[in-house]
């Protein structure tokens, strides 16, 4: 199975990491959040980017809502993830995530930088 590893990093500093996976196999696109276990699928790569996006945002809207910190009820992705994002190579700069104007006035907004590699 040929599969492509596309990797974006938003860490706790305003930033979290992102495993994209392309199975071409399948026709189908997956994107693993690494610092928390968040994963979306779709058919294209701007599909996925857009689902993480989604997710990452409607986790902090949610969160302030609860008057609770973004994530801190999420554990870390299964560390095959972390091997496979380890492993991809190129880079890309990084894109801020776009938050709803609830979100608004955070000190810092989180960004994805992306990484891609083929993977065999």
């Amino acid at each position: 199975m040929r599969i492509k590893v596309k990797r974006k990093k938003i860490l706790a500093s305003g930033r979290l990491s992102v495993l994209f996976v392309e199975d071409k196999e399948r026709g189908m696109w997956s994107a693993q959040c690494l610092e928390h276990d968040m994963a979306v699928q779709g058919k294209t790569l701007m599909d996925v980017n857009t689902a993480m996006q989604e997710m990452i945002a409607s986790q902090i809207v949610v969160s302030r809502k609860l008057n609770r910190k973004p994530f801190e009820h999420l554990g870390k992705a299964p560390k095959i993830f972390h091997d496979l994002y380890a492993k991809s190579q190129m880079r890309i700069n990084s894109q801020p995530v776009h938050l709803p104007s609830r979100a608004r006035g955070l000190s810092s907004y989180p960004r994805i930088a992306e990484q891609y590699a083929a993977v065999g």
